[in-house]
């Protein structure tokens, strides 16, 4: 989700008063034992994972959201998430803003801080759970809302309600029992005329929409933009990469910070390899997601696929395959060391990602 400003610009002294709640959420899969073998919808697999938290080209949309509600001006911004999120905090960098982990109630925690928002005078407050990744402009937002004087703005992309709203501090404190929960999810706020949203919405719903988000980024279709330094046209590097020099690389793509990339090795169409991976040599990298801390082995052609780890997820047949054999797909030992100490025995990403609809694959 990105917000950026066009022409209308805000004063200093109304962005300081614009507060946010950031709330990622894991995906929702469906247990059907069917897709333990074939899958036949990608978003499916993504069980229990914060989207919002995996990087694609050097940041992840969590990172981004943070970044350009900053950039905005928006001087209060808050993410709050239940106890699974503090597994991913290690790749996300948000300093200065205030992270909140909860086991449970999460519900409370955002209405506490809502009210803290009101309280200290805050005239607007941003509530996007992510989710989505949007495109838009804050500034024409708020225009909007001021303009047909709304307690609360929805937004939708004209297909369908994005999860972001817009609510005005006044409305609270016309009644002090209203919450935020009843003002997003109050019919009169349904009636209201919604913001359309015409930017660029990528619901992140799966590994076909990670992997669209890579390609719509390398054909500018998106505001989103490789990190690392453009070494040539179409061609994006990050810091400490150790590439071979017979590595050939083919724009468009992009190689994340310390990834190794050995001899004869080839990464070629709308590919992405994320940072700390180990492509071994002779491997082929095409039109293909390698996600972080991911190991892919000698000789290995991957194509048409979101990779992290040992799971491979081949996006134009409809299947996914978890490799065992760690010759092949498995993940870096710099993934494992993160993993060992900053989750203290929790299950590993890639685990994660398929934990419910692999239930029968994995035993």
């Amino acid at each position: 989700m990105r917000f950026y400003l066009h022409v209308v610009k805000l004063s200093e002294r109304a962005l300081m008063l614009i507060g946010a709640i950031v709330l990622p959420e894991p995906c929702s899969v469906k247990s059907d034992p069917a897709y333990s073998v074939r899958v036949p919808r990608n978003s499916e697999l993504l069980a229990h994972v914060y989207t919002s938290c995996i990087e694609v080209l050097g940041s992840s949309v969590l990172e981004r959201v943070v970044r350009n509600l900053r950039s905005a001006g928006v001087a209060a911004i808050n993410v709050i998430a239940d106890s699974r999120f503090a597994s991913h905090l290690p790749s996300v960098s948000l300093a200065p803003v205030r992270l909140t982990g909860m086991a449970e109630g999460i519900e409370e925690v955002a209405e506490s801080v809502f009210k803290e928002y009101v309280a200290q005078g805050l005239e607007l407050v941003v509530v996007i759970k992510l989710g989505p990744y949007a495109e838009f402009d804050l500034a024409d937002l708020i225009r909007f809302h001021r303009e047909r004087n709304h307690g609360v703005t929805r937004v939708t992309d004209n297909q369908r309600q994005l999860p972001i709203w817009l609510i005005g501090a006044q409305a609270v404190r016309w009644t002090h029992r209203t919450t935020m929960a009843e003002l997003v999810e109050s019919r009169n706020a349904s009636d209201l005329e919604p913001y359309v949203l015409r930017g660029y919405v990528n619901h992140l719903e799966g590994a076909q929409d990670l992997r669209r988000l890579a390609v719509d980024a390398f054909l500018s279709r998106c505001e989103v933009k490789p990190g690392g330094r453009e070494i040539r046209p179409g061609v994006w590097i990050e810091d400490g990469v150790e590439a071979h020099r017979t590595v050939r690389i083919v724009a468009p793509a992009y190689v994340g910070a310390g990834t190794a990339v050995q001899a004869d090795t080839l990464i070629t169409r709308f590919s992405n390899v994320e940072r700390d991976c180990i492509l071994d040599a002779g491997a082929v990298v095409e039109d293909t997601s390698v996600l972080k801390n991911t190991y892919v082995g000698r000789g290995l052609d991957v194509s048409h696929a979101v990779v992290d780890g040992k799971v491979l997820v081949h996006l134009r047949h409809n299947l996914a395959v978890i490799v065992e054999d760690p010759r092949f797909l498995r993940r870096t030992l710099a993934a494992e060391a993160v993993s060992s100490s900053a989750t203290a025995g929790k299950s590993s990403y890639a685990e994660q990602l398929l934990a419910a609809a692999w239930s029968q694959l994995a035993s």
